[in-house]
């Protein structure tokens, strides 16, 4: 029966793999071995139909195939078919083309998705120490062709607070100095290298060492209580202070934004 209402969905893939993630769970507390084996018989059926379905996509348009994956179902509570996968622990779904492209672009964002090259890599990195400003220069950029009259400037076709890197208008627009546009693009292009999570994954491993270096340091050798010879504490425990009070300002940011 489920077969049957799977035929008339909408959205199919996340049925299907929805419907991996109860089978597994009825799998897990079977006790007969017929009805164990029943369920598997289900789970791989369903996981090779969301599968299949990727593929026909697949052949059709990457590009698109690899929004579908990410795009939140309202159906059901504005899930993605990856999440969904990830908690069904499907990894015949995840290691599929599609999604790994997917993963791998929604690593980069805006910036260019292959990488590989020792050149780009060395982009990166000089991008990464300049803090961006070179980023502009040097780093490649996702460039995506969209169709448009001679005159008309692009429109967003994605909302700006989701994932939305295949969308190009935030390349370019909207335009922070109308007079300068080269000017407004480097703006543009520092702003996009920052949102990348690669960036701020690095961003973010550097300053954890950095802490904890620093952390250790007070710690070890100027944990001292202030005393009438030297009534003020040290500077690195003053900063290692500070650092702490961001760390919890935005874990508090985290927990207030999150889904």
């Amino acid at each position: 029966m489920a077969k049957v209402f799977l035929s008339f969905l909408k959205y199919r893939i996340c049925s299907a793999l929805i419907a991996t993630k109860i089978l597994k769970k009825y799998h897990s507390v079977a006790i007969y071995g017929e009805l164990k084996d029943n369920y598997e018989k289900n789970i791989k059926y369903f996981e090779k139909y969301a599968i299949n379905c990727l593929d026909k996509c697949d052949n059709h348009d990457r590009n698109r195939t690899c929004n579908i994956v990410l795009q939140r179902n309202e159906l059901y509570g504005y899930v993605t078919c990856l999440q969904v996968a990830s908690d069904a622990n499907d990894k015949l779904f995840i290691s599929t083309p599609s999604c790994v492209e997917a993963m791998r672009n929604v690593l980069y964002d805006k910036l260019y998705p292959e990488q590989t090259s020792t050149k780009n890599r060395g982009s990166l990195f000089i991008g990464f120490i300049s803090l961006g400003l070179f980023a502009s220069y040097l780093v490649q950029y996702r460039e995506i062709e969209m169709e448009k009259e001679v005159g008309e400037s692009l429109k967003p076709t994605l909302e700006p607070h989701g994932i939305n890197y295949s969308d190009p208008y935030s390349l370019e627009y909207p335009r922070c100095i109308k007079t300068m546009p080269n000017l407004s693009r480097h703006i543009h292009r520092l702003k996009n290298f920052h949102l990348s999570v690669l960036t701020k994954y690095c961003y973010h491993v550097v300053f954890y060492i950095f802490f904890l270096l620093l952390f250790s340091y007070v710690l070890l050798f100027n944990f001292s209580p202030p005393t009438n010879t030297n009534p003020s504490i040290h500077w690195t425990e003053i900063l290692t202070i500070i650092f702490v009070s961001f760390m919890l300002l935005e874990e508090i940011h985290y927990v207030c934004l999150i889904d």
